[in-house]
């Protein structure tokens, strides 16, 4: 077991992971059909939504080959504590907002 990250915590990071990856594999696979699509003159498109979509399949492939490796358990530490950065700020500025 991990012994510094409690499992639920480790366990969620992990599943918004999976998720994460799972939405990135629908995107990629309809901005590559839509962009076979209008090479085969199915459905065309003009040339900047051409080339932003070859720059989406692009930024979504190498992002999902960045998430195939295992998190670390230093990897999931610091994602840890990067949220609770964040939450901490979002409460300074609800209270911040609440005291106007």
């Amino acid at each position: 077991m991990h012994s510094r990250v409690p499992w639920t915590q480790r366990e969620e990071i992990l599943e918004s992971r999976k998720r994460r990856g799972k939405q990135l594999e629908a995107m990629l696979n309809d901005a590559t059909e839509r962009l076979s699509d209008h090479n085969k003159g199915i459905r065309l498109l003009d040339e900047k939504e051409s080339l932003d979509l070859e720059k989406k399949i692009s930024i979504y492939q190498r992002k999902l080959d960045t998430m195939t490796g295992e998190l670390d358990e230093r990897e999931i530490e610091r994602i840890i504590k990067r949220e609770q950065l964040r939450n901490e700020r979002l409460k300074e500025r609800r209270e911040r907002r609440t005291e106007l």
